[in-house]
């Protein structure tokens, strides 16, 4: 009998493209990533960090130290992928202030109210913010393989007023479409039947011994980055492709005699919904060379709060059903056992799980991977972006090319499943 491990990222990648599944958690044994720094899920990552600190009770100026310490030694450590024209350098200080900005604007504008509103659980005199949650997907049968599902939820809190349990989940996103209205301008909030809400609710109720009243969802608007007219410092303007927000490249506009005037918006609806645009003389400036960044901050919570509280979007908390739960479970068992079976089928042909190009035992390899773990073209470019395997799918890369590395396992069940020891 052996141990199946999963999580949601594999449960999603199995859904939306196996071949992606395998590549990712299964080649060479660990999976597969980029060797260049991914931009976005880094960035993610850093504000997830710095907002989990904040709520373990560190202050501000402590919590930010600590995350843009993790930002240099990232950021320093490899190379970061960007289009073969972009300034990496510049990227660097753009997402450095980007970092420390969110950072910031989460402290003065969601901090008070989630502190309000919850208190972060105390499970086993241990404050459960990111709490590691290894759990069972059903219960383990005899001479059977078990399922072991690893959890992360952000935070697990309990309503001050009520004391029900909520299960706390952050997300940065690059475009408010969080929230839609159907026909009738109904409000619908279109992830509350996703599968990082279903599987945490169950680790929680599974760890504490209480039901979870609700899943809360808090979404951080980034914007996407893309580009833009860019103003250089002799005064001609380049096309560059910059982080669309406010807080790192509001607009600016000279006055005269040493005066000057920011905006956050180069367009926006008035109160009579008429749209309305800036006018000639404003550009886009890099604010982390006009002020700090916690001077820019503090300008924009006595200018414009409403603009930074538009940056947060929380809809109201939900819940799964019974029958929800239950289905999910069962389908889930059955995805990961026919994962995991087809994996070992793979193994007995070629134990490393190399990529098809690779193989040395000809075209049964190659056959049973198009037939266990198929691509899935209709999601090869998602989120804006590429999926990372294009290269061995389309364009003739191996999985031992240079543009890979070895997944680094993050989950102390995986760690000790690889006995790969912690830092």
């Amino acid at each position: 009998m052996t141990e199946i491990v999963t999580d949601r990222s594999r449960v999603l990648a199995y859904k939306r493209c196996k071949r992606q599944r395998f590549f990712e958690y299964h080649a060479l044994g660990t999976g597969l990533r980029l060797r260049k720094l991914n931009l976005p899920t880094s960035i993610g990552t850093l504000i997830h960090r710095g907002r989990a600190l904040l709520l373990e009770g560190m202050p501000l100026e402590n919590a930010i130290g600590i995350t843009l310490s993790e930002f240099d030694e990232s950021f320093h450590s490899k190379e970061i992928d960007l289009e073969l024209n972009e300034d990496q350098l510049f990227v660097y200080e753009e997402q450095k202030a980007f970092v420390e900005a969110a950072i910031r604007v989460w402290y003065h504008i969601q901090y008070p109210k989630v502190n309000g509103e919850y208190e972060v659980v105390i499970h086993n005199d241990t404050k459960m913010i990111e709490p590691e949650i290894n759990w069972y997907l059903t219960s383990p049968k005899l001479g059977e393989d078990h399922i072991t599902f690893m959890s992360r939820p952000d935070s697990i809190l309990r309503d001050r007023s009520t004391g029900a349990i909520v299960v706390d989940s952050f997300k940065t996103t690059s475009y408010n479409n969080i929230v839609v209205y159907n026909e009738e301008g109904e409000q619908v909030d279109k992830n509350k039947y996703d599968d990082q809400g279903i599987s945490e609710l169950i680790a929680v109720e599974r760890l504490l011994g209480e039901e979870v009243e609700g899943i809360r969802m808090e979404f951080f608007v980034k914007g996407v980055r893309k580009k833009s007219a860019y103003t250089l410092p002799d005064g001609t303007k380049e096309k560059r492709k910059l982080q669309q927000s406010f807080l790192v490249h509001p607009w600016k506009k000279d006055l005269g005699i040493g005066g000057y005037e920011y905006a956050c918006q180069w367009q926006w609806n008035d109160e009579t919904g008429a749209l309305k645009k800036l006018g000639k003389g404003w550009n886009r400036v890099d604010i982390w060379k006009e002020m700090t960044i916690k001077e820019w901050v503090d300008i924009l919570l006595k200018d414009n709060y409403g603009e930074l509280e538009n940056l947060f979007v929380v809809p109201m908390n939900y819940n799964r059903s019974l029958e929800d739960i239950e289905n999910w479970i069962d389908q889930t068992e059955y995805q990961e056992r026919r994962a995991a079976k087809h994996i070992e089928a793979l193994k007995s042909l070629e134990p490393t799980l190399c990529g098809p190009r690779e193989s040395e035992t000809g075209k049964t390899y190659k056959k049973w991977l198009n037939q266990f773990f198929d691509q899935n073209r209709e999601h090869c470019y998602q989120w804006g972006g590429w999926c990372p395997f294009v290269g061995i799918c389309w364009e003739g890369e191996k999985t031992t090319s240079s543009i890979y590395e070895k997944r680094e396992p993050h989950h102390s069940k995986e760690l000790e499943l690889f006995q790969i020891s912690k830092g």
